[in-house]
């Protein structure tokens, strides 16, 4: 197996060059959001305004499924209800129009009906189609000797270049060539040192291989 980022090689099969000396590891995750959805809910409009009401006159409507309980916030001429903020709400159901009690108007109805919403029980799991991968090898490279060995492993860091295309060329009866997208060497660890030789693991993250 032969490994290049842009015109850098990692190992190209020979001694000096570097032989990877284990299988090429893959571990891929698929990322999927855990997206909760929420119950129905039902809302609350303002059917007819009335007449009469003050600011925080205090409204009750009740229905079959539930009751609710409507504070007036703003009002317009007469008394009429402009806006207004529920304080409490157990509907379970659409209710249509219900005339409102309390309060010192006459006249106003609210509207309840469910809210454009999804009903669910369980959770959906959204799948972002996102598939990091991590590419993992091991690489021997013979060195002139054990000076030039230990120079390669001071300047390791520096010689791989931080962007570039990830190239993986496999050996065998068939040589099949991938690219590793967005691909980028995360970390490189020196397993071993014997004189002039040197064992190196590498770690790529980067996505699916394409060929």
């Amino acid at each position: 197996m032969t490994v290049t980022v842009g015109a850098y090689s990692l190992c190209d099969g020979t001694l000096a060059g570097g032989v990877a000396v284990s299988d090429l590891r893959v571990n891929q995750r698929r990322i999927a959001d855990i997206v909760p959805v929420l119950p129905k809910s039902y809302r609350i409009s303002l059917g007819s305004a009335g007449t009469g009401y003050v600011v925080e006159d205090e409204l009750a409507i009740t229905g079959v499924g539930g009751e609710a309980i409507i504070q007036v916030s703003a009002i317009g001429a007469a008394g009429a209800i402009v806006n207004f903020r529920v304080v409490f709400n157990t509907f379970n159901q659409d209710e249509g129009s219900l005339s409102a009690s309390g309060g010192t108007g006459i006249g106003a109805t609210f509207n309840v009906s469910s809210a454009t919403q999804p009903n669910a029980s369980s959770p959906i799991a959204y799948n972002r189609n996102n598939r990091p991968c991590v590419y993992a090898f091991t690489v021997k490279r013979t060195h002139q000797d054990a000076d030039a060995a230990e120079l390669f492993i001071v300047g390791l860091e520096d010689a791989i270049p931080s962007a570039g295309a990830i190239t993986v060329t496999t050996t065998g009866p068939v040589e099949a060539t991938f690219t590793i997208p967005n691909g980028k060497v995360q970390s490189h660890d020196l397993i071993q040192e014997q004189g002039a030789t040197t064992f190196h693991s590498y770690s790529i993250i980067g996505g699916p291989p394409t060929t």
